[in-house]
This record gives C-alpha cells, structure tokens and sequence, in this order.
C-alpha cells in the first residue's frame, strides 16, 4: 500500500527503458494478450514463472510495451517466442545498476 491506502504494487523493480530516464510505455494485459496472441491467464502464468515484467496499479495488470515489442524482435520463421529467453533479456537490459548490491 502506498501512502494514501492505495493497492499499488510495483511488480517489476524495473521501470526505465534501456535510455535511462525515459518513462516507460504501459499496455493493458487484455492489449498485451491480444498483441501476443496469448490468453491472459497464459501471460498471468507467466508473469507467475518471473517470465513476464509487469505492473499492477488498483488490481489492474499492465505489461511494458518494450517487452511486447521485443518479443516480436525474437521470433523467427518456424520458432515461437521464448519468453523465458525474452524475458532475461529483457529484465537485464532494465536493470537499475544501483540497485545491484
């Protein structure tokens, strides 16, 4: 909760796109499942696994647009998305270096 009783709760410690300071774009789950053709329980699945960043505000799920587009970047002719892959990918080229100890 946040200082004004609010459930917000920032599920991913990664907010900045890889230039640092930039804000990043959030998409609703139900936009992000649509793009990825891919149910939203699949995504919440994911998101459970740690192979899905998001961020929930007042119980609504939101997914940075940066990783929908880099699954996009991933696919191959013949070969799905790997969103563990992606994911790793993603979470490390996000990290805030001082919050490494």
């Amino acid at each position: 909760m946040d200082a004004y009783g609010e459930g917000v709760s920032t599920q991913t410690a990664i907010e900045d796109q890889p230039a640092r300071g930039a804000s990043t774009r959030l998409v609703p789950i139900a936009e992000a499942s649509r793009r990825l053709r891919r149910s939203v329980w699949t995504l919440k699945r994911l998101y459970a696994d740690g192979d899905l960043p998001v961020t929930i505000i007042r119980n609504r799920w939101f997914v940075p647009e940066s990783f929908v587009d880099q699954v996009f970047v991933s696919m191959r002719p013949g070969r799905a998305a790997d969103f563990s892959e992606v994911a790793q990918a993603w979470f490390a080229a996000n990290a805030d270096p001082e919050a490494a100890i």
